[in-house]
């Protein structure tokens, strides 16, 4: 029997290339870690909290008096009808408000209510006081509006300030997590994005250990990110499958190519059309989670500015005017308090044809 392209023509169909046994168990592997990855996504804890009287904490409240201190504790006090909005999430959070009525008007009733709806009420005695209340997710089908919590109780005027008071509230902490804690939406959408990123990654590369670095980039920005991208997880699952089904189509189209010339030069053209495309691909969806970063400066019109960091210190605090509240920006923190001072002073001591390895600047040396 003659095997050849006589057989081929002859009508038997070539058998496929099967995938590789090494290549199976390491998609198997991480598809496995992918499901595990979409549950801690959702099920695992994570603590936040509001404190009041700080900088930054202006955004989230609205029927508050200015930052003071009461017994030592910084706050602010409601004045009778105090609003907290909370980031928006889709996973559901247990909020536990510390609250402090004044010593002259001890058992005040505090009612709380979660988005209208009333779900606590109890008189508040003299001293610190915690209130624990749930607090569900956003709904992801419905632009996953923040939740906001509501304390009121019975105002009082202070005679020292002339402010009309309520009750003294002086941290919001926010526990995320749990199993039942979250939508079916929200487990789907964390499920998929996770098996879509495993699939985009493996479909783009198709080399192991380069999609297995990408994957855990990806992943590693969306657990930094947890709470601020949850919105948008949906949205990020669909780009992922997206950018799965575009990089399967055209690494394909490369074997196609390939397979129809039976050339070199077909093969080339293939390697470079898939390679092209794949990086291309890669590129966009890249620079869309970079861009779902700064969502806020294109939807609100916020500014990232470090300067804005030294806008909280003395000299720069004392020409701001009294009722200016500077956000915290955690991230930006070190570069305009460290990093820039210490650039100066290492270019000014190598100018000065001495080695920079101490400074006197910061704290005791």
């Amino acid at each position: 029997m003659t095997v050849g392209p006589a057989a081929d023509a002859g009508g038997l169909a070539a058998p496929k290339p099967s995938m590789p046994n090494g290549r199976r168990r390491a998609l198997g592997a991480a598809l496995a870690a992918a499901l595990i990855f979409a549950a801690l996504l959702v099920a695992a804890p994570q603590s936040s909290a509001i404190v009041l009287g700080r900088p930054g904490d202006a955004p989230f409240l609205t029927g508050f008096g200015p930052a003071t201190r009461h017994r030592g504790l910084p706050g602010r006090w409601t004045t009778s009808l105090g609003r907290i909005e909370l980031p928006r999430s889709p996973l559901a959070a247990r909020v536990t408000l510390q609250l402090q009525a004044s010593e002259a008007r001890p058992g005040d009733a505090v009612e709380v209510f979660v988005d209208g709806s009333r779900v606590a009420q109890a008189p508040l005695p003299a001293g610190r006081q915690t209130l624990a209340v749930a607090v569900p997710g956003c709904d992801l089908l419905r632009r996953c509006r923040p939740s906001r919590i509501t304390v009121r109780s019975a105002p009082w005027t202070d005679a020292p300030s002339g402010e009309t008071r309520g009750v003294f509230v002086g941290r919001v902490a926010i526990e995320r997590g749990g199993v039942a804690g979250a939508s079916t939406i929200a487990w789907g959408s964390a499920v998929a994005l996770a098996l879509g990123v495993v699939a985009a990654a493996f479909a783009a590369t198709r080399v192991v250990p380069l999609a297995a670095g990408i994957a855990a980039w990806c992943a590693a920005a969306l657990w930094i990110f947890r709470v601020p991208l949850s919105p948008t997880w949906p949205w990020l699952a669909l780009a992922a499958v997206g950018a799965g089904t575009f990089f399967h189509v055209f690494g394909g189209l490369q074997q196609t190519i390939g397979r129809t010339f039976g050339r070199s030069s077909g093969r080339s053209i293939g390697r470079n059309i898939g390679s092209g495309w794949g990086i291309a691909g890669f590129a966009i969806w890249a620079g869309a989670l970079v861009g779902l970063l700064f969502v806020e400066a294109f939807t609100r019109g916020w500014v990232l500015g470090q300067p804005q960091m030294l806008e909280g210190y003395y000299p720069w605090r004392a020409a701001l005017p009294a009722t200016w509240e500077p956000r915290p920006q955690p991230p930006l923190g070190d570069v305009p308090m460290l990093v820039y001072p210490f650039l100066a002073f290492v270019r000014e001591r190598l100018l000065d044809g001495h080695l920079p390895l101490w400074t006197a600047s910061l704290n005791g040396g």
